[in-house]
């Protein structure tokens, strides 16, 4: 089946101001791999900041985001930007169609997106939807990736969410290192693992399937420290809804699945910090992933490592707290 015949899926981008030194190169780099095999490209911008903390973003990058977006949009004929619309009467209709309740809170209790994902999710009109963080690269290249993924979320219900695999794959096709998080051979396909671990960073899923799932989720707050945390940034005490979506699937049947298809297939990078020489390396990084020139030292690994970067000065910039257990993953 190709998606020609499919006719039913939209690439669903989310992204804000704090994204912009790499935004243009990012967005066309998950355009070039991802746009033909969608019918809908939509991106998703947030241009509400946060009232402190690393999701506030100022008046002049919410200028330069446009400008971007505005490039993006005449660039690609399939892309139109979306600007999430915080009015009380979007957020009653958006909360309705995919939460069954009469509100939102409008960010989690770091600050962080909460309502602009829902948003996304409700502007895409088609069956299927392909949701991708502005910061997640992509590689393999599988050309019939999603055809061949829809076929999977067809064939199993259970299924809530199927992603690429994450990181570069192991040579002999293993699971991918997880830090702590278990994931189980699918049944008996090379390369694929479920876990019960929601991401919202990237996944392609079927619209009714995720809303069904959302309607019975319950809005819980996080531990005691984070709640008090959030409160002092003024944020609202609710966990994220990759969290809260994490523990709908630990107490039910439903699973994530990670799925990197047939050679070469399809694969994602993240990088979990920023720093100057990220930058610097990125148009290196995307041409190595998608020429997949990857370094032994990052194959099955999700988060960019120092085959690539080397992360000591984000590092070090990091609240004490923080440094020890990214100095024991990334140095």
């Amino acid at each position: 089946m190709t998606v020609a015949k499919l006719k039913t899926i939209t690439l669903q981008i989310n992204t804000a101001p704090t994204d912009n030194r790499f935004l243009r190169s990012l967005l066309k780099h998950q355009i070039s791999v991802l746009g033909n095999q969608v019918n809908e490209i939509h991106i998703t911008a947030d241009i509400r900041p946060s009232r402190k903390g690393r999701f506030h973003f100022s008046d002049e990058q919410i200028t330069e985001f446009k400008q971007i977006l505005e490039d993006v949009e005449q660039q690609y004929d399939k892309a139109v930007v979306h600007y999430v619309d915080y009015s009380d009467e979007a957020i009653k209709e958006v909360a309705q169609e995919i939460w069954g309740r009469d509100s939102l809170p409008v960010k989690d209790y770091r600050g962080g997106p909460f309502y602009s994902y829902i948003y996304g999710l409700h502007r895409a009109e088609t069956d299927y939807v392909f949701h991708l963080d502005s910061d997640i690269f992509l590689g393999g290249g599988h050309p019939d990736w999603c055809s061949n993924a829809i076929e999977l979320l067809k064939d199993d219900p259970e299924i809530a969410i199927i992603k690429p695999l994450s990181g570069p794959p192991m040579k002999d096709r293993s699971a991918p290192h997880q830090f702590g998080e278990p994931l189980f051979p699918y049944q008996d396909l090379a390369a694929a693992f479920f876990s019960d671990n929601f991401t919202t960073r990237v996944y392609l899923t079927e619209k009714k399937r995720l809303t069904g799932i959302l309607k019975e989720i319950t809005l819980d707050k996080p531990d005691l420290l984070r709640s008090l945390i959030g409160r002092w940034q003024r944020n609202p005490a609710v966990k994220t809804p990759a969290q809260l979506l994490s523990d709908y699937l630990a107490k039910t049947e439903y699973c994530r699945l990670d799925y990197l298809g047939a050679e070469p297939g399809l694969w994602t990078l993240h990088p979990p910090f920023r720093s100057e020489e990220f930058y610097s390396k990125l148009d290196d990084i995307i041409e190595a992933v998608e020429n997949n020139k990857v370094p032994d030292a990052q194959r099955g690994h999700y988060d960019i490592n120092h085959a690539f970067v080397d992360w000591s000065s984000a590092i070090d910039n990091l609240p004490v707290y923080r440094r020890k257990k990214a100095r024991q993953r990334f140095q």
